[in-house]
C-alpha cells in the first residue's frame, strides 16, 4: 500500500468493511437481516492491511486540538470528516453499532444497561457471534481488543475470564474501577490480574504497553491484524496520568453561543426546564475541562507509540489507524452536561484545596 490514510471520526465498521472489500457482499435490506459473516475465501484473496481501531469514550472535538500527536502523525496526513453523528449517543449502544455495523434500532443494543442494553443483553442475544472480530479471524486476522468492551461486561457470563468468540487476544477490565484509572482487575486472556494505584497501573498507559506488544509480535507474521484499543479515558472521573497533572490550567472551555444558553425556548421541554449555571458552576465545569484535557495526553503519547512501533517493525505502510469516539459530552453546552448535584462536590472540592 503506497498511500498513507488516517481516518477520524467515522462509521467505524463501514470503513472496515471497505477497506477490505468486503462491502461488495453486504447486501442492504429495508428489514433486518441475520447477522453477516464475510466468507473468509472473499476477504483471504484481497491484499488486506493491518487495522488498528483507536476508540476513546466521551471525547469531544474540542479536545482534539490539544493533542499534538493525533493532530501530527493522523489528521494532518489523511481524513478528518467533522460532521460526524453517533446513531445512539451512549456507550453501549454506540459500540454495539461499531462491533455489528449495524444501527441501535436493529442490534437491539439502545441503552448502556436494562433489558435493552448493555453486555448482558448483547451476550444473551448472541451477537457476539456476529462481530466484525468473528468474520475478521475466520478471514485469517489475528485480532486484540484492549480497554473498555461493553457495559456491564462480564456480567451473565459463565465465568468472570470470559473471552467473546472473535479475539485471539483480549486484555479487559472485568471488575474494580477502570473508569478512574486504577484499582481494576484485567481479564488478561482468561487469567485475572490485578491492578493498584501506582503510576505504573494507569490503564490508559498499561493499554498502550498491551497494544505495543501485540504489534511486535503479530508484526513477525505472515497474517495481518485487527487491533482494537478502547480506552476509558476521557470519560469521568477524569484521572490524568500523574506526569499530565498540573499542565494546561489556564485552559476554558469555549463560550460559544451554544455555552449555557441564554434562550432554550426552541429546544426541547427537558431543556428548557434546566437552569442557567452560575458562575460557580462555569468555573466547576472549566476545572473539568481541564481535566478531560489532562487525561487524553496519555492518548495522545500512545498515538505516537503506535507509530513508532509500526515503523520499527516495518507494518507502517500497510496499516490503517483509525481514531475516533463512541458519543462525545456536552459541558455547559445548551446547559447541558454535569447535573448541579456533581457539579456542587466539584465546586466543595475547588474551596476545599484553595
Amino acid at each position: 500500500m503506497n498511500s498513507r490514510r488516517f481516518i477520524d471520526y467515522i462509521l467505524i465498521t463501514g470503513i472496515i468493511l471497505s477497506l477490505l472489500g468486503a462491502c461488495n457482499f453486504v447486501q442492504v435490506e429495508p428489514q433486518k437481516q441475520p447477522g453477516w459473516i464475510a466468507e473468509p475465501e472473499m476477504i483471504s484473496s484481497l491484499d488486506r492491511p493491518n487495522i488498528i481501531l483507536l476508540l476513546t469514550d466521551d471525547l469531544d472535538s474540542s479536545l482534539v486540538e490539544y493533542m499534538p500527536n493525533l493532530q501530527k502523525l493522523l489528521i494532518q496526513k489523511g481524513v478528518y470528516l467533522d460532521n460526524y453523528f453517533i446513531n445512539v449517543p451512549q456507550c453501549c449502544p454506540s459500540r454495539s453499532t461499531i462491533l455489528l455495523g449495524e444501527y441501535s434500532q436493529n442490534t437491539g443494543i439502545l441503552r448502556n444497561g436494562g433489558s435493552q442494553g448493555g453486555f448482558k443483553t448483547f451476550f444473551k442475544n448472541g451477537l457476539e457471534q456476529e462481530t466484525i472480530a468473528v468474520a475478521l479471524q475466520k478471514s485469517g486476522y489475528r485480532t486484540g481488543l484492549m480497554g473498555k468492551y461493553l457495559n456491564g461486561y462480564p456480567t451473565d457470563a459463565k465465568k468472570r475470564t470470559y473471552v467473546p468468540p472473535g479475539w485471539d487476544e483480549w486484555y479487559v477490565p472485568s471488575s474494580g474501577t477502570p473508569y478512574s484509572n486504577y484499582f481494576y482487575k484485567l481479564n488478561e486472556n482468561g487469567k485475572i490480574v490485578a491492578y493498584q494505584d501506582h503510576p505504573d497501573d494507569y490503564l490508559t498507559d498499561v493499554l498502550s504497553d498491551k497494544a505495543v506488544g501485540f504489534i511486535n509480535e503479530n508484526s513477525k507474521t505472515s497474517s495481518p491484524f485487527f487491533l482494537f484499543i478502547s480506552t476509558y479515558a476521557p470519560h469521568g472521573p477524569f484521572t490524568p496520568a500523574p506526569r499530565h497533572i498540573g499542565e494546561l490550567t489556564e485552559k476554558r472551555i469555549q463560550r460559544t453561543g451554544s455555552f449555557n444558553e441564554e434562550d432554550i425556548t426552541d429546544k426541547p421541554k427537558y431543556i428548557q426546564n434546566l437552569p442557567a449555571l452560575s458562575a460557580d458552576n462555569q468555573n466547576a465545569l472549566d476545572q473539568l475541562y481541564i481535566a478531560r484535557l489532562q487525561s487524553v495526553q496519555a492518548i495522545d503519547e500512545m498515538i505516537l507509540r503506535l507509530t513508532e512501533t509500526l515503523k520499527s517493525n516495518g507494518a507502517y505502510e500497510n496499516t490503517y489507524i483509525i481514531f475516533s469516539s463512541d458519543n462525545g459530552l456536552h459541558l455547559g453546552q445548551h446547559r447541558l452536561g454535569m447535573r448541579i448535584k456533581q457539579l456542587s462536590v466539584v465546586i466543595s472540592s475547588l474551596n476545599n484545596t484553595g
